[in-house]
């Protein structure tokens, strides 16, 4: 798709005939979850007067859940969903550095990992903006308060980022990652990683669970739609 993105119809991905990449999305990213959770109609999910608002309004909602990274791993999946003060709703994700690698490193390795996740949440928020929502990344002092508690490494290595997190990954690498810890599955192109990654999604390059930035409304809708499941 190389960018563009087509109409999302959720009730669609049921009917053979209706089907577009959009539930390729969504089956990649929503029945790789252990716990089944049905689609909503996007009015529900996304609309002032729809059922998640009016949820919201009672109350946050912490959602908590497993899937299969890479179609293979269980890993958690864990946020909470408000509604912020101006009435949009919010993605909140709590994230706590150990202490006990945090204090390994030097003081400015520890100021630029900083750096790095406020630049991850200002793209989450950028591209949170169009779709009227917003983005807030906690970084807590308590494990207890965490939505992830995470080791901390020098350089650079692979993840999976439920643990651990590298000082070399920068901003953009760790808002993929934060993809990851909010449920999102890799998008990457079967010829990247043969045999791991047989279905491709379409969004292509630019989806930020590829190798780019942008997320699209189906990530948004996954991540939203738990909202009003029980896991």
């Amino acid at each position: 798709m190389s960018g563009e993105v087509a109409p999302l119809d959720a009730e669609a991905c049921s009917d053979e005939e209706g089907r577009t990449w959009a539930c390729q999305v969504l089956e990649r990213h929503s029945t790789r979850a252990e716990s089944a959770c049905a689609f909503h109609s996007l009015r529900d999910v996304f609309a002032p007067d729809g059922e998640l608002r009016a949820r919201l309004q009672r109350g946050p909602i912490q959602i908590f859940g497993r899937h299969r990274f890479y179609g293979l791993v269980p890993m958690n999946f864990s946020y909470r969903l408000d509604l912020d003060e101006n009435s949009h709703i919010r993605i909140t994700l709590r994230i706590h550095l150990r202490d006990e690698w945090m204090s390994r490193l030097e003081d400015a390795q520890r100021d630029a990992l900083l750096r790095d996740y406020a630049v991850a949440a200002d793209i989450w928020q950028q591209e949170l903006t169009p779709f009227g929502l917003s983005f807030r990344l906690e970084m807590v002092s308590q494990t207890q308060l965490a939505d992830f508690s995470l080791n901390v490494y020098e350089g650079w290595g692979r993840g999976p980022c439920h643990w651990h997190v590298y000082t070399g990954w920068g901003g953009a690498t760790i808002a993929h990652e934060l993809g990851h810890l909010l449920g999102l599955d890799e998008e990457y192109e079967e010829s990247t990683n043969p045999g791991i990654y047989p279905d491709v999604t379409g969004l292509g390059s630019n989806s930020l669970m590829t190798m780019g930035s942008r997320i699209y409304l189906p990530h948004l809708y996954v991540i939203l739609n738990r909202g009003l499941c029980t896991f």
